[in-house]
């Protein structure tokens, strides 16, 4: 008897097994084995002819066959914020029976992001195995594997390269489409997902030797924490940047130790923010990378008030007028502001 591949008119594309028995023979006989096709691409049929013309003829019970599991990435470009883990990135795609566990083999081909930093791989290396359990599957998505790292780091978007490998126990082929293209190859991109809050404090017109402390927090967390000493009454101080999460909504307060408080106006506001509303936080957009947060204390100086008086004459002296009664005397009061701040407006004394 021989096992055969044929086109859909019967022409023989290829005899995969042979096996035959010598009379008498009166008990069913289980032949098991393992072909493989090697003939062009296209729809065929398998059929079962004899290998002797003047044979009585073969009983055929139980016929079962079996292909090995197709296997494919599943899309060619993927990407997913860094703080993904393992979700979205591509996965296998397996169609077909596994009597047993198979082993198929992905490699890391290139790609800018770095293995150990940016992402880690189940051995660490660039070669993975990746274990399909024993069973049967449609179209279904096995994970490769790999995990993206959330760092701290601001970094542009970076990819991952890999490919899918031949191997024994599946064939690499399209799971959905009969002869369809295979996607063998794939591109994962990590978008990062961090920005940077930079706090300042700006002191227009300090005294030399106040502080101020300022804090970035993320719900009851302080992230970021700024301690400012006047050293000049312009004084600029700037924190290192803090790293903080898109999306994030993020409180930003200020403290002024003794009697400090009393002494300065404060005011905040952040440049490269889209956020204006600070009153509720600032929320870090989806495209800011650097936002510049600067909290100005411009100190609160009191009214400075000096008078100036001139003689004007007296009735004694027509010359060289003297303070004495009945003189006439011009005043005259200077109001100043030495700050930087408006004076508030205040009735009039006389």
């Amino acid at each position: 008897m021989r096992f055969q591949v044929a086109a859909s008119t019967g022409t023989v594309g290829q005899l995969l097994s042979t096996q035959s028995s010598t009379p008498p023979i009166q008990v069913w006989t289980v032949n098991t084995g393992t072909a493989t096709f090697t003939n062009a691409s296209s729809f065929h049929r398998v059929q079962f002819t004899t290998s002797d013309a003047g044979s009585v003829g073969n009983l055929l019970d139980a016929i079962q066959l079996t292909l090995r599991p197709f296997v494919q990435i599943s899309t060619a470009n993927s990407a997913a914020l860094e703080s993904s883990g393992t979700a979205g990135l591509a996965t296998l795609v397996v169609t077909g029976a596994a009597a047993s566990p198979i082993s198929v083999t992905v490699n890391i081909t290139g790609g800018t992001a770095i293995g150990g930093t940016d992402y880690t791989t189940p051995g660490g290396g660039a070669s993975l195995t990746v274990t399909v359990p024993a069973g049967t599957y449609n179209n279904t998505a096995v994970p490769l594997g790999i995990t993206i790292t959330d760092d701290t780091a601001l970094e542009a978007g970076e990819t991952i390269t890999f490919s899918l490998a031949t191997g024994t126990g599946y064939t690499v082929a399209n799971t959905s489409t009969c002869n369809g293209a295979v996607q063998t190859t794939g591109t994962h991109t990590i978008t990062d997902n961090h920005g940077r809050v930079i706090l300042r404090k700006q002191w227009p017109d300090a005294a030399v030797g106040d502080d101020a402390n300022l804090i970035l927090a993320l719900g009851a967390t302080a992230i970021g924490r700024l301690t400012s000493e006047a050293v000049t009454a312009s004084d600029l101080d700037p924190a290192p940047a803090t790293p903080v999460v898109l999306g994030e909504t993020l409180a930003i307060s200020e403290t002024l130790p003794g009697t400090n408080a009393s002494q300065y106006n404060a005011a905040l506001g952040c440049t490269g923010a889209a956020d204006t509303n600070l009153a509720d936080g600032l929320t870090i957009g989806a495209t800011e990378t650097s936002i510049i947060c600067t909290f100005t204390n411009t100190r609160i100086v009191p009214l400075l008030v000096a008078k100036t008086s001139t003689l004007v004459s007296d009735p004694v002296n027509t010359t060289n007028p003297k303070a004495i009664p009945g003189a006439v005397v011009r005043d005259c009061i200077l109001v100043t502001n030495p700050g930087t701040l408006a004076a508030p407006a205040s009735p009039q004394q006389t």
